[in-house]
């Protein structure tokens, strides 16, 4: 987006200059907003976005219809997380200057973050329109057909954008994810190498001088498997460990600190957990967690997925059973409601704990929060038969809640770290699904091949967590009746 408006900014200056009479003063109206729009572009690029909002405002404020300085201010608003405040202004430089391309793309972009999708698609259809040739448009569209799971048209959309800029990482990107919800594992993974080109990738991966491992067998090295995105992605993923073990002489796990004691049930031997704050002993090669599936090749119908291959310490196991207390007949369910804010898809994928209510009419069930923030508040209903008790507070590191989990009938959560952990433990668990969901889940089917012990339950439409919890609700009957034969 930023390319975009630096772009339109010296398109319209190099308009203006060549437009200018040589003997005209710079004193004039349209030359003080040319230099005044300048000096805003020089502050936005500098990263000064509050000087470039009032560089920019001082133009609008002699020049109202000044579609560059409209449009500069709605990009600032959208990076600043105001997507209503970015259409505010996007529309308005639409109606100025209503065949600029750039306009349409960007307001497409503030729909989509609104989750308008409809009108996103029609934002990007009209930049398309108005510039066949501009890929930015038809990799945003991918976007929004993944998110509505019309899967083809989104891979079409991001060939086309690939075709037109084949080094576009975010096209790349976008069509390993769809791709991989489709199961198409061989063509998934190369693509999603090319996340390693995209900004986000460098914030989050660590700066490594040795060289990459790419899968081949070096008996006498020792090679360094790395955390580089969520918790989640990290537990799923370590499966790989002993298998890279296989091909070398030393496995050097570096992860997360809340993953560190959870990690060390898959020490010994060959494979050593690095703690977060202590030095990495020398090492000859490194690989992402991320890198695994790809580097082993790996197919939808040959995941390794022996479970459990993470464990719970024996003593937080019998600590918790004892905070507990007696096991009875009644089923002991954990549930998590919401996700890290931070997740790009938090809003799609994460409920309320209002959903989960539903729950609440059922006999014979205990419920325990494994939420360790509790988003929207927590309250139950206060006639509920199913009591919910509060633990996340409790919660130290996901060693901890792994020995809650075994202590545990069943857990319920949204696609969220937790699903992860109870997977790897081999626990039951069932995982709430948005309509789009993560490509991990794959489609349609209400199993996984990650897990064998988890069943999945998918929005029929956008947004229709009631038909979830309906389903579950029927489930959690089912299974509160097998538990009490």
């Amino acid at each position: 987006m930023w390319s975009h408006l630096m772009r339109e900014l010296r398109r319209r200056l190099r308009r203006d200059d060549t437009q200018r009479e040589p003997q005209r003063e710079a004193d004039t109206t349209a030359d003080a907003a040319h230099v005044v729009l300048a000096r805003g572009e020089a502050f936005f690029l500098a990263g000064d976005h509050d000087r470039a909002e009032s560089v920019f405002r001082e133009v609008l404020a002699s020049e109202p219809r000044n579609a560059v300085a409209l449009h500069a201010l709605g990009v600032i608003a959208q990076l600043a997380g105001d997507a209503r405040g970015a259409v505010d202004f996007f529309t308005p430089a639409i109606e100025h200057d209503p065949r600029n391309a750039a306009y349409h793309n960007n307001c497409g972009e503030a729909y989509r973050i609104l989750g308008d999708q409809e009108r996103a698609l029609r934002c990007y259809d009209t930049a398309i329109e108005l510039a066949p040739g501009y890929p930015h448009p038809y990799a945003n569209r991918g976007v929004v057909l993944n998110a509505c799971a019309r899967y083809f048209e989104a891979i079409e959309a991001y060939e086309t954008a690939l075709a037109l800029d084949p080094g576009a990482a975010n096209a790349h990107v976008g069509l390993a994810v769809t791709l991989l919800v489709l199961g198409d594992c061989a063509r998934g993974w190369k693509e999603y190498e090319w996340r390693r080109a995209l900004r986000s990738h460098s914030d989050t991966a660590p700066q490594l001088k040795a060289r990459p491992w790419m899968g081949e067998t070096i008996p006498d090295a020792t090679v360094l498997l790395y955390a580089e995105q969520g918790y989640g992605d990290a537990m799923q993923f370590v499966r790989y460990a002993p298998l890279v073990a296989q091909r070398c002489a030393r496995v050097l796990i570096r992860c997360h600190a809340e993953l560190d004691a959870l990690f060390e049930s898959l020490s010994g031997g060959k494979i050593s957990v690095v703690g977060s704050g202590a030095a990495v002993a020398p090492y000859d090669a490194h690989a992402s967690l991320l890198d695994l599936p790809g580097l082993f090749e790996t197919t939808a119908s040959d995941i390794p997925a022996a479970v459990p291959y993470l464990a719970a310490p024996p003593d937080g196991i019998e600590r918790w059973r004892r905070e507990l207390g007696t096991r009875s007949a009644r089923l002991r369910v954990g549930i998590a409601w919401a996700g890290s804010g931070r997740h790009t898809n938090d809003r799609n994928r994460s409920c309320t704990l209002e959903h989960f209510a539903r729950l609440a009419g059922i006999e014979d069930v205990d419920f325990y929060s494994l939420q360790k923030e509790t988003p929207g508040g927590f309250e139950w209903p206060g006639d509920a038969v199913a009591p919910l008790v509060e633990l996340g507070s409790r919660i130290g590191d996901f060693a901890d809640t792994a020995a809650i989990i075994e202590n545990l009938d069943l857990v319920i959560s949204v696609d969220t770290s937790i699903v992860h952990l109870a997977g790897a433990l081999g626990r039951p668990v069932w995982t709430l699904l948005p309509f789009a969901p993560d490509w991990r889940w794959l489609t349609q089917r209400h199993d996984t091949p990650w897990y064998p012990t988890m069943r999945l339950f998918r929005q029929p439409r956008p947004g229709d967590w009631s038909a979830v919890f309906d389903d579950v609700a029927a489930a959690l009957e089912v299974e509160r009746s097998r538990s009490r034969a």
